[in-house]
């Protein structure tokens, strides 16, 4: 559904300025009764919270099943504090970003805190800690 559709519903027609007044003039005259034109419109309301709705719940559906697939191929990793570790360079991940033997993996890093079952804290190894949270999958183990 477009943007236009969400908020004014399926049926609606787009009106320029121009056909705005016309449009006003037809309806009073068309809808005889004020009050059926009331009505009518709070019902075309109704069936748009309820279109609305039901879009909520199918972003809803979608996402759930995303994140099924995801946590279906992701690897917790299991890192503990102090590890040093190498972080993916995701600027220089691009073809042609970098040089042919250059390494993707920025480090050596140390595990700071450990934000969740797979997001960590990382830091320099004189202790300054980087200000994002890294997902598991961004790390790997430092072995010298």
């Amino acid at each position: 559904m477009s943007p236009f559709e969400l908020v004014y519903g399926v049926g609606a027609q787009v009106a320029l300025p121009l056909e705005l007044a016309a449009t006003k003039l037809k309806t009073v005259i068309k809808d005889a009764y004020f009050q059926d034109s009331l009505e009518k419109r709070i019902m075309h309301l109704m069936r748009i919270d309820e279109e609305r709705d039901k879009l909520v719940d199918q972003i809803i559906e979608h996402q759930m099943r995303v994140k099924k697939i995801f946590d279906k191929w992701a690897r917790p990793r299991k890192f503990m504090l102090g590890d040093q570790v190498l972080l993916w360079d995701r600027r220089r991940e691009p073809k042609g970003e970098h040089m042919k033997f250059k390494s993707l993996w920025k480090g050596p890093f140390m595990i700071q805190e450990v934000k969740g079952p797979n997001s960590f804290r990382v830091a320099y190894r004189d202790g300054t800690v980087l200000p994002l949270t890294y997902n598991g999958q961004d790390l790997k183990l430092y072995q010298l």
